[in-house]
C-alpha cells in the first residue's frame, strides 16, 4: 500500500515570506551551521500526519473540511523571533504568532480531535509558529544567539487566514517538495 507523507497547514502570503527571507539573511551573518527553511516553501503547520495510507487520505480530507467549514477568515500577525528548546541552546529558530493565536490553537485542536476520531494519535500541545531554520551544531552558536536576541521583538507582518491545505511532503536531497492535495476555504 502506498504511503504519503502529509501534513495540514495554512499557506503564507508572499510579503511575509519576503520578510522572513530578510530576517534569515541577517541571521546568516552569525556564521552558524543552520539548515534554513526555503521562504518559498514557508507554511504554518496545524498538524503533521506522518505517513498516511493513500486510501485513508479521503477521510483526512473529509474531517478537515468538517472542521474548517465552522471558521470564518481571521487575521494573524507574526512577530518575535525565538528558539526551541531554549534561547541559550537553539535547535529550531522560529517566528511566533501574535494576533490570531487563539483562533489557530482552536483550529488545530479541533482538527486533532477530528483526526483522533479516525484513528490518528492525540497531538502534542500546538504552538503556532513559522520555522525559520534548524541549528545543526554549536558552531558560532553564541553569535547566533546574540543576533536572535537583538531581533527578537521584530514585527514580520499580518495576513488573513482564508484556507487550509492538506499537503504532501516528499523528502529529497535538495529539500522537501510540497504538493497541495486538498484546499478547504474558510467561510
Amino acid at each position: 500500500m502506498e504511503l504519503i507523507r502529509a501534513f495540514i497547514a495554512i499557506p503564507i502570503i508572499d510579503e511575509i515570506k519576503e520578510r522572513v527571507r530578510e530576517i534569515q539573511d541577517e541571521l546568516k551573518g552569525a556564521g552558524a551551521r543552520v539548515t534554513w527553511v526555503d521562504p518559498k516553501k514557508l507554511h504554518l503547520t496545524l498538524r503533521f500526519l506522518g505517513n498516511v495510507e493513500k486510501d485513508r487520505l479521503e477521510r483526512v480530507f473529509e474531517q478537515t473540511t468538517k472542521v474548517v467549514k465552522d471558521y470564518h477568515p481571521f487575521k494573524v500577525s507574526f512577530s518575535k523571533i525565538g528558539c526551541f528548546p531554549r534561547p541559550a541552546s537553539p535547535r529550531v529558530i522560529w517566528v511566533g504568532v501574535e494576533s490570531g493565536r487563539t483562533h489557530l490553537i482552536k483550529l488545530a485542536t479541533n482538527l486533532s480531535l477530528r483526526l483522533q476520531s479516525i484513528g490518528f494519535e492525540e497531538e502534542k500541545t500546538f504552538s503556532p509558529h513559522l520555522t525559520l531554520g534548524r541549528v545543526k551544531d554549536g558552531q558560532n552558536r553564541d553569535r547566533l544567539v546574540r543576533l536572535i536576541s537583538k531581533r527578537k521583538e521584530v514585527f514580520i507582518g499580518e495576513m488573513e487566514v482564508g484556507k487550509v491545505e492538506v499537503m504532501r511532503s516528499e523528502l529529497t536531497p535538495a529539500g522537501p517538495i510540497y504538493t497541495i492535495l486538498k484546499e478547504t476555504y474558510l467561510f
